[in-house]
């Protein structure tokens, strides 16, 4: 029995560690010498790879020895991928394995320094179907963990204050997010670090309402998405503040107003005007000029003026405990957040 769990953990950590590689099974086959019939032997867990295979494996596959032969310690339920449909499937599953392997280090560590933090569901079992649902737990959710309503200074920081895993990487711009329970308990977000600063806490939100939410069973996929991104537009721009300084009537909005609103509330020119629009502060007709306006500079390059940044700072901040508190070694550190030895050595001089 050992002999075939040995087996089926082995054919799951080559998979993920191929994918994450971006190699096909017969690409891989040809750099280590063997054919594709035995890569697709050892995936299947029919075959188990000889330790001299074993290391040529990983050292081809860029990855540690014991990667290859460890049990995967998280599964992840209510998984949520927000990417363009241009995005390759490939690049997909390498993003997929990324964010598994920085999981289950951000777990490691924790484990390491026996934390053990629960998340304290604000709406525990709440199921939305409207708009209406989202605007009243967004006011909510301003309320229950006290952000006021003049705008976040960090929403990463306001993330993991409240016991939710902030992880970034880089990935192309075709993929803005994800997010998903670890282990049915652990709330992760993960935001590609390429995207604008703006962008990544509209899309942290977004991805926070995936989390918080159960949906009604009648609704599309793309009527999930849109209340997700009505929420994140809820709790970043808070409908009294809106109100409070726009009025509940306007028949434009000036470029000195929106380039305030950006500067204030790191929230984008057309998230602003979209919400302006949702709250029946202005008509259609101006959200259209609005557009018309910007259809050359859609990533809005020439329009940002925010100079917040956001950085997800917990998990760092946790390995150069564990290193300080002699729980691991530098070159455990090292391992686990992917960082080399004489960066983290540097810091902790």
């Amino acid at each position: 029995m050992k002999k075939q769990a040995d087996k089926d953990v082995f054919s799951k950590r080559l998979k993920s560690a191929r994918l994450l590689a971006r190699l096909t099974q017969e690409e891989l086959a040809n750099k280590v010498d063997i054919t594709k019939n035995a890569i697709s032997k050892y995936e299947k867990g029919e075959m188990m790879a000889e330790p001299g295979m074993l290391k040529k494996l990983s050292e081809t596959l860029n990855v540690a020895y014991d990667y290859l032969t460890r049990p995967f310690d998280v599964e992840f339920v209510k998984v949520e991928f927000r990417k363009k449909t241009r995005l390759p499937k490939s690049e997909e599953y390498a993003i997929g394995e990324q964010i598994r392997i920085q999981v289950e280090n951000y777990l490691q560590t924790e484990e390491i320094l026996n934390i053990n933090y629960t998340f304290d569901h604000p709406f525990p079992g709440v199921r939305v179907r409207t708009k209406e649902d989202m605007e009243k737990y967004a006011q909510l959710l301003i309320e229950k963990w006290h952000l006021g309503i003049n705008g976040i200074p960090s929403v990463y920081r306001m993330l993991e204050d409240n016991e939710i895993k902030v992880i970034e990487l880089t990935a192309s711009t075709d993929f803005d997010g994800w997010s998903a329970l670890a282990n049915e308990k652990y709330p992760v977000i993960v935001i590609n670090s390429a995207i604008t600063t703006e962008r990544k806490r509209f899309t942290a939100i977004h991805e926070l309402a995936h989390l918080l939410f159960d949906f009604d069973e009648s609704l599309s996929d793309s009527d999930t998405e849109k209340l997700c991104h009505y929420f994140a537009g809820a709790v970043l721009l808070p409908e009294p503040m809106m109100h409070r300084l726009f009025g509940t009537s306007r028949v434009k909005i000036s470029d000195s107003e929106r380039r305030m609103m950006n500067r204030t509330y790191g929230i984008s020119h057309q998230a602003f005007m979209y919400r302006a629009l949702e709250l029946g502060i202005i008509k259609p007709y101006t959200y259209q000029q609005f557009q018309f306006l910007i259809r050359n500079d859609r990533q809005e390059k020439a329009l940002s003026l925010y100079a917040g940044e956001e950085k997800a700072v917990r998990f760092l901040s946790l390995i150069y405990r564990a290193i300080a508190e002699d729980y691991v070694t530098l070159g455990k550190a090292a391992e686990l957040s992917g960082l080399p030895e004489e960066e983290l050595a540097e810091v902790l001089n």
